[in-house]
């Protein structure tokens, strides 16, 4: 009790000290070889650093995984910011300006609350960063867009319908020739009436697209329209000169 006391009382007096403790709490005491500010922070990252570089590489691994894809990117920014702020805070010879001039006001106005020493507001931005993660893992995927497992099934669905028309197509042109030697066997023996009656069919095949083709019925119309037309100015001019 003596020596924490004597530590404390230390602590109050000592600038360096008292810096350090307002940045890092209580465990500053137990830094034995930190003699300088400089020193206290290098310190106090050095025992940071494992906890931002274990949480970096807990998400890439889980994220290479195929796990945490849902809110990856929040994820990160939540931790960058924490980290960020972390910094500022430790190494910054003034409290955080939100601290000091947001919280700190706002508790002593309306709660009986002591005012957030930096250390104190660091281990509060960690906890909520922890919530922040929470949320992310209930909420993300509720606003994911349709994708992902679905959006492979319905993919494979529609590879499989492809997969099915192409089968379905390669057995109708299989059973088109196979009718069309049926109707031409009987001039299999006759080659020349064979040709001719190939040559017939194509002209009929080509005859029957055209006219079912409506850009070419569109201009068949037109023609006979302008046909008529002319026929009755030349009527009506005959008719004049009488």
């Amino acid at each position: 009790m003596y020596i924490n006391i004597k530590l404390a009382r230390e602590t109050l007096l000592d600038p360096v000290k008292r810096f350090a403790y307002d940045r890092f709490g209580p465990s500053m005491l137990e830094w034995r070889g930190s003699r300088t500010k400089g020193d206290y922070i290098l310190a106090g990252i050095t025992r940071s650093a494992p906890l931002y570089i274990g949480s970096t590489i807990f998400m890439v691994a889980y994220g290479f995984l195929g796990y945490l894809q849902s809110g990856q990117y929040w994820r990160y920014v939540t931790l960058a910011v924490i980290m960020a702020f972390e910094m500022y805070t430790v190494t910054r010879p003034f409290y955080p300006p939100i601290l000091s001039n947001v919280i700190n006001p706002v508790l002593s106005r309306l709660t009986q609350h002591p005012p957030y020493l930096p250390f104190q507001a660091l281990s509060l931005a960690r906890k909520i960063s922890v919530s922040i993660f929470i949320a992310i893992n209930q909420l993300a995927p509720q606003y994911k867009p349709q994708g992902g497992a679905a959006g492979t099934k319905t993919d494979a669905a529609a590879n499989e319908q492809i997969d099915r028309l192409t089968v379905l197509g390669r057995a109708l042109d299989a059973e088109t020739k196979r009718l069309l030697g049926l109707e031409l066997s009987p001039f299999r023996d006759d080659r020349q009436m064979e040709g001719r009656a190939r040559d017939q069919l194509k002209a009929w095949l080509v005859r029957n697209e055209i006219r079912n083709d409506p850009g070419v019925s569109a201009a068949v119309t037109r023609a006979i329209q302008r046909r008529s037309q002319g026929s009755e100015d030349e009527a009506e001019t005959a008719g004049n000169s009488r």
